[in-house]
């Protein structure tokens, strides 16, 4: 599959626009690292999200990790903090 023919299953299955911008849930993964990456190189508008509930060690080297890789793609990022321990 290239990259032309999945841009045109985001389009039609999935409903996505290059005239909308697509917030993009991002974990730090590399499910997530992946699709983020996918959608960039479709040209779609996206602005990638990193909530960290700072449950696991691992939990700040992740968001940085998501951070670079929004800094290093010159995309969008906006990073939440969150304490889950308090609700």
């Amino acid at each position: 599959m290239n990259l032309d023919s999945l841009q045109g299953i985001l389009k039609e299955k999935c409903g996505l626009s290059k005239d909308s911008p697509v917030l993009v849930g991002v974990s730090g993964g590399p499910d997530s690292l992946c699709l983020l990456s996918i959608l960039k190189e479709c040209s779609f508008l996206i602005q990638a999200v990193h909530i960290n509930h700072h449950l696991r060690a691992e939990a700040d080297s992740e968001a940085a990790r998501v951070k670079q890789y929004c800094l290093d793609w010159a995309i969008p990022f906006l990073q939440f903090d969150v304490d889950v321990n308090t609700f």
